[in-house]
């Protein structure tokens, strides 16, 4: 059994360094000989690539940071429209306090206080 196992090793070994192999091959540049005109343009055209890369990613740090402007605005707008709801939910119970008979508004009332002891708190005058 171990030398099935050490002969399947050595034969995943031998076939990953055939393809390493074959591709360091592929990836050999040819030297070739520039003369002084080929290597300007060479040259010329590697200053080009460089400029283009570098307005490419000045473009796209603009973007981020125009995308993030706008994720700020929306989340400070959901935050408004949230404390807008908020505020219209207490107005309704205050409402709906107001409403009914005496009695109820007299139990209610009892009620709250009770839950400002609990809480060791003072009600805030209204």
């Amino acid at each position: 059994m171990r030398t099935i196992v050490s002969l399947g090793i050595a034969a995943l070994l031998f076939s990953a360094a055939t393809v390493e192999a074959q591709q360091a091959q592929k990836m050999k540049i040819p030297a070739v000989k520039m003369d002084a005109a080929a290597q300007k343009d060479a040259q010329h055209k590697m200053e080009a690539a460089k400029k283009d890369a570098k307005c490419d990613m000045e473009q796209n740090k603009k973007k981020m940071e125009s995308m993030k402007a706008k994720k700020m605005h929306k989340s400070e707008e959901m935050k408004k429209e949230m404390h807008q709801k908020h505020m219209e939910k207490s107005d309704d119970m205050k409402n709906a306090a107001e409403k009914g008979s005496e009695q109820g508004q007299a139990m209610r009332e009892e009620h709250s206080k009770k839950w400002w002891k609990f809480w060791d708190k003072e009600p805030s005058a209204e």
